[in-house]
């Protein structure tokens, strides 16, 4: 895989300008329909869906009690902060990631180190070790013309480097964390002073970050400090090795934090309310990706807006911040931003956008982010993209651009589908809103939405055509009444049988991994389980549609996938009921040959 496709992954941060009276509009209407049901708590959850790559979690009510989270557990080192006559309140974010660099890495200039490729002698990774005959080199160290800034060729399987580093004033870093960063394609390991430092053996070649133990701590000196690093290269023409050292920025974690009063979880918004001071402050996070709208299906931007709302009577000086750590979670070291009529700084790999209130000035705003995947859906052959960007000629400043442009119109038509899901839920016997409406932000959240050249729908999740996965989310894609997902789920199984690349009397379990499909990832069939399955699916299917004409495009193949369950049933010993479990394979025999009998009778009905 090339280097780029290793590391860059896009992200977009855009600030734009809000237009009060959309604004107002918006609130009043979500006022009126909301006060039909109270207000639903769910601690975690998923906050903000783009991509399966970069979804956004909330592992608490209280967002200021830690760093939101991605699907792939990573941090988000997102900070939120109101101030308020100079007064600041931290509304995201929990103990502070800012970090600063005491020796930093990826820099132009490089940094001076010393370096051998052969085996040197015994405790060579301790601060005292005599280095003055090792050759003298710049990081980073690796091969050339690649996008790192490698200063030093690496030009052997294994490097040794030792890294001097000064310390001034080791008393000014008492009581903050101190870190390594590091970046190495293969196996790696440092040590400060000496002591080892517990690392990954980092195959991806991702911008990794570890925190020193108390031990390594205590033993760094004022003066000279040493990290020394074995690297080894295992191969495929790459070799680069970079690491730098350092400390926790308290720029924001010994702030106060702002008093929730409110939090409310519905489809496709969260939101929130807090109080700082004599000022409320209105949050929602939006994911208006999940309209069922040509343009905006599964797009992958998402939207924070806010609002400030002072006590009556009362003007105070207000300014809202956010500050994002793109080279923490993103390798990220330029980024190419866009903000509006708003302030915009990015300073050693922070992101900072903020935005006044007063007297004259909007009192509300909204922040953009998006997310584009550096890989492209290869299915039978071809290349298909994502519904929002069918035949691949947008890009994600495109769609950015179209969301920015629609921000509060999209609000609004989340606010109707958050009203729609939540009352149909109701209607058919879901009390419980806050078990069922978090489903549907997790269904999307987890699959892409691709469309190919002849208009065929699908929905593709990190294993493709899963049938298992497709079988569990039926039941919340039946309460939404969304056909059109359900297809999505199945429209490839059927395909891949029906185009003579399966040729097992049964459907495959999957058809492959992202981004390419075409052979099964699972090593276990689970004939009977998959077959029954898509026969219970596709039942669905038509007695949601009312209508056979899904079952009779693949009638051959429910044929086929009845007749092998019944031949399993044909050579099925004799079996005691009260050991039966509803995941046991004989039951799932059973209810797939049942849903078989109802779609013949279904045939037989239509003539």
């Amino acid at each position: 895989m090339e280097v780029r496709n290793r590391i860059i992954q896009k992200i977009i941060l855009w600030i734009m300008p809000v237009s009060v009276v959309l604004l107002i509009y918006a609130c009043h209407h979500a006022e009126k329909k909301n006060a039909l049901f109270p207000p639903i708590y769910v601690a975690r959850h998923t906050l903000m869906t783009l991509s399966p790559d970069f979804t956004m979690e909330a592992d608490s009510t209280a967002l200021y009690k830690q760093y939101l989270r991605l699907r792939t557990g990573k941090e988000f080192p997102m900070v939120g902060v109101l101030r308020v006559d100079g007064k600041s309140y931290r509304f995201i974010g929990g103990d502070s990631l800012r970090i600063a660099p005491i020796a930093s890495i990826y820099s132009g200039e490089g940094w001076s180190g010393k370096y051998s490729y052969l085996y040197p002698r015994a405790d060579w990774e301790k601060q005292e070790y005599d280095d003055s005959q090792w050759q003298d080199g710049t990081g980073a160290f690796g091969v050339k013309n690649i996008y790192y800034p490698v200063h030093t060729l690496w030009g052997a399987n294994n490097i040794y480097v030792r890294r001097h580093i000064t310390i001034d004033d080791k008393e000014a870093l008492e009581g903050r964390k101190m870190y390594v960063r590091y970046m190495c394609d293969g196996q790696i390991d440092l040590y400060c002073n000496g002591e080892h430092i517990p690392q990954i053996d980092n195959q991806s070649m991702q911008l990794e970050c570890r925190q020193l133990s108390g031990k390594i701590v205590d033993q760094l000196q004022n003066g000279d400090n040493v990290i020394a690093a074995f690297g080894h290269n295992k191969g495929g023409g790459f070799a680069l090795l970079d690491f730098g050292l350092y400390v926790e920025n308290k720029t924001y974690c010994e702030l106060d934090t702002a008093t929730l009063k409110q939090m409310n979880v519905q489809a496709t918004q969260t939101h929130y309310v807090f109080q700082c001071e004599s000022v409320e402050l209105q949050l929602d996070f939006v994911s208006p990706g999940l309209l069922d709208e040509p343009d905006m299906r599964g797009c992958p931007v998402g939207l924070i807006t806010y609002r400030v709302v002072p006590q009556e009577g009362e003007c105070p000086d207000i300014e809202i911040l956010f500050d994002v750590d793109m080279e923490w979670s993103f390798d990220r070291f330029s980024v190419d931003m866009k903000a509006e009529g708003k302030k915009y700084s990015y300073e050693g790999g922070h992101a900072v956008f903020s935005q006044k209130f007063g007297e004259g000035q909007t009192d509300c705003g909204a922040l953009l982010l998006g997310y584009e995947e550096d890989r492209i859906m290869q299915y039978e052959g071809e290349n298909i993209y994502p519904c929002w960007n069918k035949g691949g000629e947008k890009t994600i400043k495109d769609i950015m651009r179209l969301v920015g442009d629609q921000c509060w119109s999209l609000k609004s038509k989340c606010d109707e589908t958050d009203d729609l899901l939540k009352e149909n839920a109701f209607r058919n016997g879901y009390k419980k809103l806050a078990q069922i409406l978090p489903v549907y932000r997790n269904f999307m959240a987890n699959h892409r939405l691709v469309m190919n050249t002849d208009n065929k729908f699908y929905c593709f999740g990190d294993t493709l055509g899963n049938i298992r996965e497709a079988y569990e989310c039926f039941p919340a894609l039946l309460l939404w009444g969304r056909v059109d997902l359900m297809k999505g789920l199945l429209n490839s199984v059927f395909e891949t049988c029906e185009n003579s690349d399966w040729v097992k009397s049964y459907p495959p379990y999957d058809i492959g991994t992202y981004p390419i499909s075409g052979r099964q990832s699972s090593v276990e069939d689970h004939s009977i389980e998959v077959a029954a399955d898509m026969l219970m699916m596709t039942l669905t299917i038509v007695e949601l549609e009312n209508d056979f004409d899904y079952a009779e495009k693949h009638w051959g193949l429910l044929q086929q996938w009845a007749g092998y369950l019944e031949s399993c049933m044909q050579n099925e010993s004799d079996f005691i009921p009260e050991l039966l479990n509803e995941n046991d394979e004989r039951v799932k025999r059973v209810l797939g040959w049942k849903a078989y009998q109802k779609l013949v009778q279904w045939r037989q009905n239509n003539g």
